[in-house]
């Protein structure tokens, strides 16, 4: 039966607003009627030979299957804007569209059966314009200089580059004792079957507070009412569990207020009093004791900011609440969202405060990002040597046709890939949100009862 996937999600990981979307879709539609170039190349690539290696030992499962595989198949350049952005391989039947590029996945089309020709005049256009689209995209990754750990750890369980090679760890066959490797590549023999293990952290802030009662019984009341408080404020409760984390972590702040006296004559709190103990003292959830103090400290932290209070929302600008944490000794600063950087410090148990638009239309939230988990996939790829050794020798074993049948040299190579999803302190009390992960990418969605997938930001 045939056998067609499409990776969509290469397109919309690799764009990130919906504008650019439309104006590469177009761009598809408009180039569809143009022919695929193509090119023969005499020089084979590393990519080249990555591919090849992926096709003769683990598409088709072995090493011995590589004598008859190479001969029946063949692998063509896609050329695009002057750049070879794929390779097509067509099987005696069914063929494989592959990446030319390492932070996109190695397969991008693929089928049992059949033959691939992009110039073919019944291609759907539909098809084509997808095809189009799927190289103008790779042509714009291989323009920008970042790496994805996934994907790029994957092409590495493919090929191995000679610098990359630890010499004190070849294994070396007694027929080339007292030599080393010297002109030549790593060609793949074979790769163990993955092994996923999965590690999660443990969370990082010990409170779980809320916008709505107890939590806000030290904020206004709303207009007209005397018995309703406003919301607290996603930003206040966000860096008054912050602070509580930061007082625990690093002993700042040391001390915080301990009282609040309401005026009815303008609806405001005033807080005063200070203690280094109050800290002990303030409940870590709603049920338990003490949550007038954690409550306090929430509405200390919105009045200190000028929080625009209301009834069904309550807000203020992230650069006043930086501020604020700021003036007990830190020096952070707002920065877009970097997954790398944040990830390395939760590792290292640093909690990360962030903020995030929610496409619904709803504003912007603030929250803590506070665990993380990481599935990590693990394999042995063995690589043995083609060329000679240092001394100018190739003292490979070959049977009649030329193919090696014994390697002089091997090398065994660990690959590791590792992908990062969180949780988060979102600032609703007890959630059920709290313990659902989101993946660590801009391409993913942050969905709660809300959708906060733009503008990610954080505190660094």
């Amino acid at each position: 039966m045939k056998r067609l996937f499409y990776l969509l999600i290469l397109i919309c990981g690799l764009l990130s607003c919906s504008n650019e979307l439309e104006e590469t879709q177009s761009m598809a539609l408009a180039m569809s009627d143009e022919p695929i170039s193509l090119s023969v190349s005499d020089k084979e690539t590393k990519v080249e030979r990555g591919i090849k290696d992926y096709i003769s030992h683990l598409k088709f499962g072995n090493i011995n299957a590589r004598r008859s595989t190479l001969q029946t198949y063949s692998l063509t350049p896609y050329i695009y804007r002057g750049d070879t952005v794929m390779y097509i391989a067509n099987y005696a039947s069914g063929w494989d569209l592959f990446s030319a590029d390492q932070r996109t996945p190695l397969v991008m089309l693929s089928s049992d059966t059949g033959a691939f020709d992009p110039n073919d005049p019944s291609m759907a256009p539909v098809f084509k314009s997808y095809l189009n689209s799927v190289a103008d995209e790779l042509y714009r990754v291989k323009q920008s200089g970042t790496k994805d750990g996934k994907t790029y750890g994957l092409w590495q369980a493919v090929y191995i580059q000679n610098d990359e090679v630890d010499l004190r760890k070849i294994e070396i066959t007694p027929r080339a004792v007292g030599t080393q490797p010297g002109s030549g590549y790593w060609e793949l023999i074979s790769t163990t079957k993955p092994v996923t293990s999965t590690h999660i952290s443990n969370r990082l802030t010990a409170t779980r507070w809320g916008q709505e009662n107890p939590w806000n019984v030290y904020v206004p009341f709303v207009a007209g009412s005397a018995t309703k408080h406003c919301l607290a404020g996603c930003a206040a409760v966000a860096a008054a569990q912050y602070l509580y984390y930061l007082r625990y972590k690093n002993n700042k702040p040391a001390s915080t207020v301990t009282t609040a006296t309401y005026s009815s004559a303008s609806n405001t709190y005033s807080y005063t009093g200070s203690s280094s103990t109050i800290w002990n003292q303030m409940a870590k959830t709603a049920s338990d004791s003490g949550t007038d103090y954690a409550a306090i400290l929430i509405g200390y932290v919105g009045n200190s900011v000028g929080m625009g209070y209301g009834e069904y929302e309550s807000g203020v600008n992230i650069g006043k609440i930086i501020s604020f944490i700021n003036g007990y000794g830190y020096n952070y600063k707002l920065s877009s969202m970097e997954y790398g950087y944040i990830t390395s410090e939760l590792i290292a148990g640093r909690a990360v405060y962030a903020r995030s638009d929610n496409t619904g239309g709803e504003g912007g939230h603030q929250f803590i990002i506070d665990r993380y988990r990481s599935i990590t996939e693990s394999s042995t790829s063995t690589f043995g040597w083609v060329g000679t050794d240092n001394l100018g020798q190739d003292s490979n074993e070959y049977d009649e046709n030329g193919n090696i049948v014994g390697y002089s040299f091997f090398y065994d190579r660990e690959n590791k890939t590792s992908t990062y999803a969180y949780t988060m302190n979102w600032g609703w009390g007890i959630s059920s949100w709290d313990n659902v992960y989101f993946n660590a990418s801009d391409n993913s969605e942050w969905n709660t009862s809300y959708k906060f997938n733009t503008n990610r930001q954080f505190l660094k």
